[in-house]
C-alpha cells in the first residue's frame, strides 16, 4: 500500500511539472506572438566552411541550394565544386586575390555559371543598404542576400522585429559559414561604423 502510494504521488507531481512547463511555454510563445511584428526565416543551407578562407564559397553553396530549391532556378553545388570553378583546384584561398570588388565579381561569377542572376544592391539612404530594402528582399521578394563585411562573406536570410517597452527593435539573421549556423544581429550593426559585421557591400539575386 505505502509504494502505492508513492507511486501515486510521484505520477501527480510529473504530471504537475508537465502541466506547469507546458503553461509555461504557452505563455512565453503568447508573449512573443505579442511583441513580434515580423519575423521571416528563409531556409538557406547551413553550411560550414571547410577551410578558414572559403566563406565565399561556403555562401554561394548556402544561397545556390535555396535559389534551386525553394525559388525554382539555378543548380546546387558545394563549397568544393565552387571554389574548383574558380581556381582550379582546392587551394585556400578567399574569392580573389586582390580587392574587395574583384571579390564580389567573382562569387556573381559563380552564380551566373550555376544559373542563378545577381547584382549589386545599392543603398538609396546614406552609405549601405537600408532595414527597409532588406525587408523588401527578405520579406517580398523571400530571396536571400550575400553581404560582405570586414574580412568574411555571409548570407542574410531573415528579419525579426519586435516591440521591446513600446520601443522597435530591427534584427537580421545572418547564416555565418564561420560557425555554421544563423546568428542573429542587430540591424544596427551592420552600419555602425565598428568594423564588427559592418555591411561594405550586398548582393541581391533573382531568376536569370
Amino acid at each position: 500500500m505505502v509504494k502505492k502510494l508513492k507511486k501515486g504521488r510521484h505520477k501527480r507531481i510529473v504530471i504537475s511539472a508537465i502541466v506547469f512547463f507546458t503553461l509555461l511555454l504557452l505563455n512565453l510563445s503568447d508573449a512573443f506572438a505579442e511583441n513580434t511584428v515580423t519575423y521571416v526565416e528563409l531556409p538557406v543551407k547551413k553550411v560550414r566552411q571547410a577551410y578558414s578562407n572559403w566563406c565565399w564559397a561556403a555562401g554561394c553553396e548556402s544561397i545556390l541550394y535555396y535559389c534551386k530549391n525553394y525559388l525554382g532556378f539555378g543548380r546546387e553545388a558545394t563549397q568544393w565544386d565552387i571554389v574548383k570553378y574558380i581556381y582550379g583546384s582546392y587551394v585556400n584561398q578567399g574569392a580573389t586575390l586582390s580587392d574587395i570588388q574583384r571579390a564580389l565579381s567573382d562569387i556573381q561569377r559563380v552564380l551566373s555559371y550555376y544559373g542563378v542572376g545577381s547584382s549589386r544592391m545599392y543603398s538609396v539612404y546614406g552609405n549601405t543598404i537600408t532595414n527597409g530594402q532588406i525587408c523588401e528582399q527578405i520579406i517580398n521578394l523571400r530571396s536571400p542576400i550575400g553581404i560582405n563585411v570586414p574580412g568574411h562573406f555571409a548570407v542574410l536570410s531573415g528579419v525579426w522585429q519586435y516591440f521591446d517597452n513600446g520601443s522597435l527593435k530591427n534584427f537580421v539573421l545572418v547564416m555565418d559559414s564561420a560557425v555554421g549556423y544563423i546568428r542573429t544581429i542587430p540591424d544596427s550593426e551592420l552600419r555602425d561604423n565598428d568594423f564588427d559585421w559592418e555591411l561594405i557591400d550586398a548582393i541581391k539575386v533573382y531568376k536569370p
